[in-house]
């Protein structure tokens, strides 16, 4: 936890004491006075927790207290970002070869240009910081998608799925009144299957039991469905999952489940799993690789499969296994003496389709703000926000509410996702 947390912290708080304090033309008692403030904006949610317990990011604080030191924790990340910017580029216009390129950079008086800038930078991480803060605490918008799926049952054809992710539930930044209104908002959009991709909770059942207890309220005709993400693990795993099925949340476990209407609904653990828990294994909801056409023409009648994983990333055990589909039927063709290209095969190549998947997952929060959304989207294999479709289908949702942790939004708003599904009739070919 220390290197995860409290390492960075300290990092960042020494980086703004050494670019931003430091040059500063002020009195020594000044920049003392500046340097802890910043470390404790950086360190202050730790200090919290050392001394009066609770969550690493949900100290046994008062509410407001406990929302102007996840402010100032956020701020303090927003401002070090800007300044590790204006820094490359200073640090790069310093360069010899390029001061002879543009001498004229040589006349500036660097010193109080970047006083001004990091002054300005300031400002602007304040603003930015306040604007991201205040739309973190908003109500989630409503966001309509529409999937085509190959071979879905006639009676899922126009099926509505409400898909809510990350609520981080805490009793303070998320606590009992706005999951209330998550679940009357969620009922509203009378869905037919309700699905929760996984971080219901930062903190223990014993701490957060009745702050959750509101989720028993969700309606749909196909009840809820639900996956466990990383903060599960880190809030007491065994204690949630047994937990969560008493409010009526069907908790899929790398298990699979078949609705009245037909559609295979299946739900996968986190990578964060450890130990004897089960790890992620979506590979066991999809057919093996067939040997013969017969064994590829059944396949091509398998209805598509919604599966639900907390993390995106899993799309892509799922995208390699189906490589394997199309490199069997170049075997094949190869073993037959097909030799160039054939027009009655390859018709059929191109036509052939494994089974549809279709993933929902969060966990990537859409990158919270500007600049930071680069970073989470390397760490997720470029899987942030919104529709991906690589011959199955994945869709990222933003997040339905924001971990405390960096409760910050821009550009990016909490969604409710209501999914519509559809029908779609490919043309088929056989090969005689």
């Amino acid at each position: 936890m220390f290197l995860i947390f409290v390492l960075p912290a300290l990092l960042i708080a020494a980086f703004i004491c050494c670019v931003f304090v430091r040059p500063l033309p002020a009195p020594v008692t000044i920049k003392w006075g500046l340097s802890l403030f910043f470390c404790f904006c950086a360190l202050g949610l730790q200090l919290a927790r050392t001394i009066v317990g609770g969550n690493l990011f949900a100290p046994n604080l008062p509410t407001p207290f406990l929302k102007v030191m996840v402010f100032l924790y956020g701020f303090s990340i927003i401002f070090f970002i800007l300044l590790l910017l204006a820094w490359f580029l200073s640090s790069l216009l310093s360069f010899n070869a390029i001061q002879d390129c543009f001498p004229q950079i040589k006349q500036f008086d660097w010193k109080t240009l970047r006083n001004i800038l990091n002054l300005s930078l300031l400002i602007v991480a304040v603003i930015a910081g306040y604007i991201g803060f205040k739309n973190a605490m908003l109500p989630p918008i409503i966001k309509n998608e529409t999937f085509s799926m190959r071979n879905l049952p006639e009676k899922a054809s126009g099926m509505k799925i409400a898909f809510l992710a990350d609520l981080h539930i805490d009793g303070k930044i998320t606590g009992k009144e706005r999951v209330e209104a998550l679940v009357n908002q969620t009922n509203e959009l009378n869905p037919d299957l309700i699905v929760i991709g996984g971080d219901f909770v930062d903190g223990t059942l014993e701490e957060l039991k009745d702050e959750v207890t509101p989720l028993k309220d969700l309606k749909a005709p196909f009840g809820v469905v639900g996956v466990v993400g990383n903060h599960e693990y880190y809030s007491g795993y065994h204690d949630w999952v047994n937990f969560l099925p008493t409010l009526g949340i069907k908790l899929l476990l790398n298990e699979e489940i078949t609705l009245d209407n037909g559609l295979r609904v299946a739900g996968v653990t986190d990578p964060t799993a450890k130990g004897d828990l089960p790890a992620p294994d979506p590979i066991k909801f999809l057919p093996v690789v067939p040997n013969n056409f017969n064994e590829f023409e059944s396949i091509k009648r398998i209805p598509p499969l919604l599966i639900v994983s907390h993390q995106p990333k899993i799309i892509k055990i799922i995208n390699e296994h189906h490589s394997k589909f199309y490199k069997k039927l170049w075997e094949i063709k190869e073993g037959m003496g097909i030799q160039g290209h054939n027009t009655q095969f390859d018709q059929y190549i191109n036509s052939f389709y494994p089974p549809q998947v279709l993933q929902l997952s969060g966990h990537t929060h859409g990158g919270m703000i500007p600049i930071l959304n680069m970073i989470v989207s390397l760490s997720n294999d470029g899987y942030l926000s919104g529709r991906f479709s690589r011959g199955d289908e994945l869709y990222v949702t933003n997040g339905t509410f924001i971990w405390n942790g960096f409760p910050f939004r821009l550009f990016c708003p909490g969604e409710i996702t209501l999914i519509t599904l559809r029908g779609k009739n490919l043309p088929q070919w056989k090969v005689n």
